[in-house]
Order: structure tokens, then C-alpha cells, then sequence
């Protein structure tokens, strides 16, 4: 698994920011194209240098598993932790995310990831079923540094 890791992200969430990003930049280039003001040019591209990376880190976030531990990247942050860091994998809020991968760390410190969110309303698999295999997967990490 080292050279391979396990990647772990919603698809839905991925798909719909995408395609919204895209509309959105085509809204934005038309809106270049057409300009009769310099105001106009300016402000569309300011919202295209804005927009389209966090569209971009959005689209791409994701939590991958490797031997070491985790990888998380989010829109706005990125972080590693080792298995003998995490304490266990839950679904809860985050900020005014209400239902993401939480990852509570031992002690008393929590992580989030973005990538991984619940959406009931989409067919592309549950995120707790996500965190149950996180879950197993730490176990498996706790059972083999014991031996």
C-alpha cells in the first residue's frame, strides 16, 4: 500500500463543483469577451483568479491512506498524521459543514476532512461506510504495532 495509497473522496461533491466551476468560468469569459468597460474585464478576472483555485483544491481534496498514516487535503489546508496519532474516524460537523469526516486525534484535538462528506442525496456511496473502513483500517494499524 506504501507505493499505492488508498484514496478516499466524495465523487458527487467533486462532479458538482466542477461543473458549477465550469459554468462559472464560462460566465466569466463571456463576460471578458463582451466587455465594453476595463471595470468589467478587471472584475471578472479578479473572480476567475479567485475562484478557480479553491474550485480546483476543492475538486481535488481527498484523504489518502498509506502505510506511515493519512494524508488530507482540503480546499484550504493540507496535513499528514501517523496512525499513532488518530484516536478514531467519525462523521460530525465542521465548521459550517454539517455532516464530514471527522478525525479525532489522541488527546484532545480533532481534523477534519472536506473530501469526504455525507450526502444522503446522492447514490455514490455513504461516507460512514468511508469512516467504518477508516476505522477498520486503524485497527488493523494498532493490532500489527502491538505484535
Amino acid at each position: 500500500m506504501a507505493d499505492t495509497p488508498q484514496r478516499y473522496k466524495t465523487r458527487s461533491q467533486a462532479t458538482v463543483v466542477a461543473l458549477v466551476g465550469a459554468g462559472f468560468c464560462i460566465l466569466m469569459v463571456g463576460m471578458i469577451v463582451s466587455a465594453k468597460h476595463a471595470e468589467t474585464i478587471v472584475f471578472a478576472g479578479l473572480c476567475l483568479a479567485v475562484t478557480v483555485p479553491i474550485g480546483l483544491r476543492t475538486v481535488f481534496s481527498e484523504l489518502a491512506v498509506y502505510d506511515h498514516g493519512i494524508k488530507v487535503r482540503n480546499p484550504f489546508s493540507s496535513f499528514e498524521l501517523g496512525w499513532d496519532e488518530i484516536d478514531d474516524f467519525d462523521i460530525g460537523r465542521a465548521r459550517f459543514l454539517p455532516m464530514v469526516c471527522v478525525i479525532r486525534l489522541k488527546g484532545d484535538g480533532k481534523r477534519h476532512a472536506t473530501a469526504i462528506q455525507e450526502r444522503t442525496n446522492f447514490p455514490d456511496g455513504s461516507a460512514q461506510a468511508v469512516v467504518d473502513a477508516l476505522n477498520a483500517e486503524l485497527a488493523t494499524r494498532r493490532a500489527h504495532s502491538r505484535l
